[in-house]
Order: C-alpha cells, then sequence, then structure tokens
C-alpha cells in the first residue's frame, strides 16, 4: 500500500510556510536549561498525548497489547519482595525489569503498563536531544512530533512487557552519542559512555546499539590534542567498565547468551524446516555482557553476521509478518529515503555528524531487516525502530524550514494538528492508508478483572496470572 501523495501536501506547505516565515536565526548553543525542560515536557507529552488519545486509534480492543505474557511477570514476578529469584527469565535483563518491578504495588501488569508509559516519556526526550544534537531544536521537536504519528511506536506506551524499556535506553544512547558528536565536551562524553553502559545492560541485543554509539564517541576522544586523550578517554570508557561489572547483575548466571536468543537452527526447526548448515558451522562466543570474556566479542559478532546470510528465502514468506510488511514498513519506505536524503543534505557542512547519523541507523535498520527475513515481524520491532525513523523526518523538516523562535512555535504548532488529525493528512490517526492492528490485544483478556463498567481493574500483585 502507498499513501496517497495528496495526503503528504499538508505536510509540505507546512515546510514551505516555515521557511517563508521572516525570522532571526541565533546562532547554535550547546543545551541549556531550556532544552532540559523541552526534553522534560515533550517527553511526557508524547506520552500523555500516546497513552490518553492516539493509542486507541490504533488498536480494535483491548486495554493493553502483550506477548510472552506469562515470561515478563514471571521476571517482574521473582525480583518483588519475597519473590522467587529462579522463576527470572534467562532471555532478559534485570535492569529492564527494574522499572516495572519498582511500579508493582497495585499490581505486576500494572507496574509494566506504568513502566511503558514513563519509557514512552523517556523516549521522546530522547528523540528531541538526538535532533537537537545533529541540527536544532526544530529538528528535536519536530522528531518527537512525527513520532507521535507512528502507530507500532504509540502502541508501545500499552505495551506490557520489557520492550518500551529497552527502545528507551536504546533511544537515549544514540542520543548521547550525537550530542557527544556535535559538542565534544568530557561531560558529553561521560554522558555518552553511560548511554552506551546501559545499552549493555538492558538486553544483550543491545551489544548492537551500544557499539554503534561507542565507534563514533572514540573518533570523537580523538580529535583533540593528544595531552587531552586520558581524561577523554577516561570519563568515556568508565561509565563502560562499570557497566561491565553491572553486568553480573544485570544478567543471572545461567542467562541465555546472544547466539542463543537467536538460535537460527532453532528457528528452522520451529517453522518445519531442516537446516543445511550444522551448528559447529557457526563460530560460537556464548555472549552475556559481563559474564563472558569481552575479547571473544568480535566472534559474536561474525556468529550473528554468518547467522544472518544463512537465514533462507522461504522463511521471509510469512503470511502474518507480510501483512504487517504491507501495514507498516511498505508505506513508509518511499518518504523516509526522501527524509534521509535531505537530512544528509541539511548536514552536508557537517560531516561528521551526517557520518554519525548514518551509523546510528545501523542497528535500527539491521534489527528491522532480520525481523522481516526471520518472517517474525511485529509491531514492537517496528515500534522499537521508530525513534531513528522520526528523528531523521525531523532533520529533514527542519532543513527545509530554518532555525529561529517564530519557525519552531509554527511548526511545532502545525505539526500537533497534522498528529491530532485536525488536517486530513498521511500523519492523521484516521488517515486513509492506516489499518487498526487486530492482533495482540485480546491476548491479555485472561490475565485481568473489568468492573461494572468495563475498566481493567488491577486489584491484585498478583492480578499477571489467569483469574
Amino acid at each position: 500500500m502507498l499513501i496517497p501523495l495528496v495526503q503528504w501536501s499538508p505536510l509540505l506547505l507546512l515546510a514551505v510556510l516555515i521557511r517563508l516565515l521572516p525570522d532571526r536565526p541565533k546562532a547554535p548553543r550547546p543545551p541549556d536549561r531550556w532544552d532540559l525542560v523541552a526534553m522534560l515536557g515533550l517527553g511526557v507529552g508524547l506520552s500523555l498525548l500516546c497513552d490518553g488519545w492516539l493509542a486507541a486509534f490504533h488498536t480494535s480492543s483491548g486495554a493493553l497489547v502483550g506477548s510472552d505474557i506469562m515470561e515478563y511477570c514471571g521476571s517482574v514476578a521473582s525480583q518483588r519482595p519475597g519473590g522467587d529469584p529462579d522463576r527470572f527469565s534467562g532471555q532478559r535483563s534485570r535492569l529492564a525489569a527494574l522499572p516495572s518491578v519498582l511500579l508493582s504495588e497495585p499490581g505486576i501488569i500494572e507496574g509494566m503498563a506504568r513502566s511503558a508509559r514513563w519509557s514512552m516519556a523517556a523516549i521522546g526526550a530522547g528523540i528531541y536531544l538526538w535532533g537537537r544534537a545533529l541540527h536544532s531544536r526544530l529538528a528535536g521537536t519536530a522528531g518527537v512530533l512525527l513520532a507521535a504519528a507512528s502507530a507500532p511506536l504509540v502502541m508501545l506506551v500499552r505495551t506490557v512487557s520489557f520492550y518500551p524499556e529497552i527502545t528507551a535506553v536504546f533511544t537515549l544512547g544514540s542520543a548521547l552519542c550525537a550530542a557527544a558528536m556535535r559538542w565534544r565536551r568530557p561531560v558529553d562524553l561521560l554522558l555518552c559512555g553511560v548511554g552506551v553502559g546501559l545499552c549493555f545492560l538492558i538486553d544483550l541485543r543491545g551489544l548492537i546499539w551500544g557499539l554503534a554509539a561507542l565507534g563514533p564517541a572514540l573518533v570523537v576522544a580523538l580529535l583533540a590534542p593528544w595531552r587531552r586523550w586520558p581524561l577523554r578517554l577516561v570519563v568515556l570508557l568508565l561509565p563502560i567498565w562499570l557497566a561491565w561489572i553491572g553486568g553480573r547483575y544485570a544478567y543471572i548466571p545461567n542467562a541465555n547468551p546472544l547466539e542463543g536468543q537467536v538460535d537460527l537452527i532453532q528457528r528452522i526447526k520451529d517453522k518445519g524446516g531442516e537446516p543445511d548448515f550444522e551448528r559447529s558451522d557457526l563460530p560460537m562466543s556464548e555472549y552475556v555482557w559481563g559474564r563472558t570474556d569481552a575479547l571473544r566479542i568480535p566472534n559474536t559478532l561474525h556468529a550473528l553476521a554468518l547467522q544472518s546470510s544463512l537465514i533462507p528465502d522461504w522463511m521471509e514468506a510469512n503470511e502474518r509478518s507480510q501483512h504487517e510488511v504491507a501495514r507498516s514498513v511498505t508505506p513508509l519506505v518511499a518518504p523516509l529515503a526522501v527524509a534521509l536524503l535531505l537530512a544528509l543534505l541539511t548536514l552536508r557542512r557537517r560531516p561528521l555528524l551526517a557520518a554519525t547519523m548514518l551509523g546510528l541507523l545501523v542497528p535500527y535498520v539491521s534489527s528491522l531487516r532480520s525481523a522481516i527475513t526471520l518472517g517474525q515481524l511485529y509491531p514492537r520491532y517496528i515500534g522499537s525502530v521508530a525513534p531513528a525513523a522520526a528523528v531523521i523526518a525531523g532533520v529533514a523538516l527542519a532543513g527545509i524550514a530554518g532555525r529561529g523562535r517564530m519557525r519552531l512555535a509554527v511548526g511545532a504548532v502545525g505539526l500537533l494538528v497534522l498528529i491530532l488529525g485536525g488536517i486530513d493528512s498521511a500523519l492523521s490517526p484516521l488517515a486513509s492508508w492506516r489499518e487498526v492492528s487486530i492482533g495482540q490485544p485480546r491476548e491479555l483478556d485472561q490475565f485481568v478483572s473489568l468492573n461494572e463498567a468495563g475498566e481493567i481493574v488491577f486489584s491484585s500483585p498478583e492480578s499477571c496470572y489467569p483469574q
């Protein structure tokens, strides 16, 4: 399905209108307290907008979305006072479960639902900082508002799993890397190191996101005069070393290694096929952050790349996965390709920032492509890569519109009107190209209770389990 061209006209007209406004742009400056206010305000605003309004347009029934619900419930329950630590999943990180545990006093599902809302606020803050670092405040603001037009990302605010938390950390890690590349101060490198460390701790798949953010940060740390290298490398690498120590807590002793989580041989057999290669053909390092030899990480990357090349073509033909591709991916390929080109043109005078932007896209594109080729594309996977797409679109729009306070104000108001559907456009929650998700929300029906008004009730810490 393609988005009708006429539905893009309001967005294009808005960009041109902003550009024509008389304004007096100020010279770019490092983030200040107003940027902190914008991060918090836009982050909380995105969460409230998605949870209180937009999510209802994108699901046909059910207030919450979930998958592998018992695995997540057991993991949260195991970390509560009096819980059984042995119930924690070997697939997950204790850090990813921590927000749900801390917010689970009314009930386990309610704790995950609350954590999803706060995670969406963090995603919004990360998108703003990412766009601000690459270009301007308008790019950051536009990125946050455009993210609200992504149905899979909006649904993360109602997703009871650890995907909202993981997406939030990956977004913030990428944003802090972009900030380090833009402003290059020791404090920026320190925060980037924190973001990289959290990527490694939040999920084993965060290895790819963490390395994508660490590479540019190392480059910018070494661009300074050699006498400043020790300080800059220490502030960047110290948080990562501490994260390595923290990995022994985040991942249980018998955690399923990254190679085991993406075990291609087992996935082929689960779909009724027979692999034409042996397990011994794959290099293995049994990667678990903080628990295995870091020097074997290159073996892990080689194993993941080799498995990707061995995926049989027939796995991609899964009907449900292909429907998700047609519903949420195909319509946006051409617009995002144009946005990427415009973003690169916008950053043509800042080649390091442009290269960083492309490098940070690698794990997002790779993750999405892997889900498609494995025939396992779910809305949560699309939602987890949507922040990167929103940042690219925000930079592209800001590149057309330019800088300035008036342009920022008009652009924000105009985009909000389009996102809410006040003017019919491709960004509207009722745009003609959209399809409502009919899948996973129903899976939670057996785990919750309803009052007489039909509202979900979370009255017990054990509300996670069938009533």
